[in-house]
């Protein structure tokens, strides 16, 4: 059962299929990247891992709202925060060290690079920059991938005041 701050949903349920197409787009994504000009469709696995959880999130607040008769955004977020962030904060900070120790080509804005991650408005700051995901494959960023943390986080967002 997932837990819903002090309650607990009762129809919590896992769809096991989501599993597969989550493995697919993730399979198509690391091909991609691996052989960039073979895979040309492989960015389809970003989209597909985003429509998969929009709809695994979208499943848990419509059944928090059957159950409870409304949606408690906080507690929504601060169970994102509980699951994604000890392993953002862990990720950042080890690729950060690992940058100073032994990447000093890499150190450029990673002072901006680590906080902007850490707030979630990392693809605000690459666009502020003219950086673009789909142009960059040489010298790449370790970071350049956790652009999907901070759409999601805008989604989430926006989504709750528009």
């Amino acid at each position: 059962m997932q837990q819903q701050g002090s309650k607990r949903l009762k129809n919590s349920r896992y769809i096991s299929g989501f599993d597969g197409i989550r493995t697919i787009a993730v399979f198509g994504v690391i091909v991609y990247h691996l052989l960039p000009y073979s895979l040309q469709g492989g960015y389809l696995g970003v989209p597909i891992f985003f429509v998969v959880s929009g709809y695994l999130i979208t499943d848990l607040l419509l059944q928090e709202y059957e159950q409870n008769g409304r949606i408690d955004i906080p507690a929504f977020y601060g169970r994102r925060m509980k699951r994604l962030y000890p392993a953002l904060v862990t990720m950042v900070l080890t690729t950060a060290a690992y940058i100073t120790l032994f990447q000093r080509s890499l150190f450029v804005n990673l002072k901006a690079i680590i906080g902007t991650n850490l707030l979630y408005v990392y693809n605000w700051w690459e666009i502020g920059h003219g950086q673009s995901y789909f142009d960059r494959f040489n010298g790449e960023s370790p970071f350049t991938h956790l652009w999907s943390l901070s759409i999601e986080a805008s989604f989430i967002f926006f989504g709750r005041y528009c």
